[in-house]
């Protein structure tokens, strides 16, 4: 049995799976999910996913970033998109993100014992923050690689999706890629302060309360003073934040803004 190393991972050549080096995380679902693959970053691998355009369109490529409670291969709206895009003339790729554990404070049981709750609260704040850091550099190594990857398999635009809190890496994600680009918002859980880089923009949100109503007036507010021209706001009623049971009309917004932006004019 032989094996051989490409792009920076390792397969089976007779078995068609994924050699020992895949991380142990991965290593039972390796052979299950389609396009798995790992990706270097410094000396370790990091778990990640590619799908090459099954229609010969080549449109261009679609990085996707989970949310903190998903994975490379949801089986929710990552898997959705991941596989249909291919389906619809878009390569796509998923990479794992690394986030920041948040522990749960317990209260002291004696009352009045304030100073050593005070204490713990302190330490895990620091530890908290420092951990933060820790993993927002290494997710911007994870998207600079996964970018890198994409723009030598497949030319055209890139269109970034970042889900939820991998909205926090936005700015870091577009200022990788070219000037043709596009950056999908999923419900994202960061108000932007400064407008992307990016050459449209779409913003999928929720409406199912007045906070999130008034995050979505802030979030265009933003988008009009930095003069973003290509913003769009969507809205899917009745969804939820993981979109359960919406993975398709969300999926068909995707595709339909993709192809006005990028692949009517090149069809027409």
């Amino acid at each position: 049995m032989s094996t051989f190393v490409t792009n920076g991972f390792a397969t089976d050549t007779e078995s068609g799976t994924v050699a020992e080096s895949t991380p142990q995380s991965m290593q039972a679902e390796a052979g299950h999910v389609e396009g798995y693959m790992t990706l270097p970053l410094g000396d370790e691998v990091f778990d990640a996913t590619f799908v090459a355009d099954k229609t010969g369109r080549d449109y261009g490529k679609v990085l996707i970033l989970p949310d903190q409670d998903g994975s490379i291969d949801s089986y929710d709206l990552v898997h959705t998109l991941r596989v249909r895009l291919a389906e619809s003339g878009w390569s796509t790729m998923t990479v794992a993100l690394s986030y920041p554990y948040q522990p749960q404070l317990l209260l002291s049981p004696n009352a009045n014992d304030e100073e050593p709750v005070a204490q713990i609260e302190t330490t895990s704040e620091a530890e908290v923050g420092e951990s933060a850091t820790t993993s927002d550099d290494d997710n911007a190594g994870r998207v600079a690689a996964a970018v890198a990857y994409l723009n030598a398999q497949q030319p055209g635009p890139t269109v970034i999706i970042a889900m939820g809190k991998s909205a926090e890496l936005s700015a870091t994600a577009i200022a990788q890629v070219g000037k043709d680009n596009a950056l999908i918002w999923i419900s994202p859980e960061w108000q932007a302060e400064t407008a992307p880089e990016a050459q449209y923009v779409l913003d999928i949100t929720l409406s199912a309360s007045a906070y999130e109503e008034t995050t979505n007036v802030q979030q265009r507010a933003v988008m009009m003073r930095k003069n973003v021209v290509q913003y769009s706001q969507r809205q899917i009623p009745g969804a939820t934040s993981n979109f359960n049971g919406f993975e398709q009309p969300v999926f068909n917004l995707i595709r339909n803004w993709l192809y006005k932006a990028f692949a009517q004019g090149a069809t027409s």
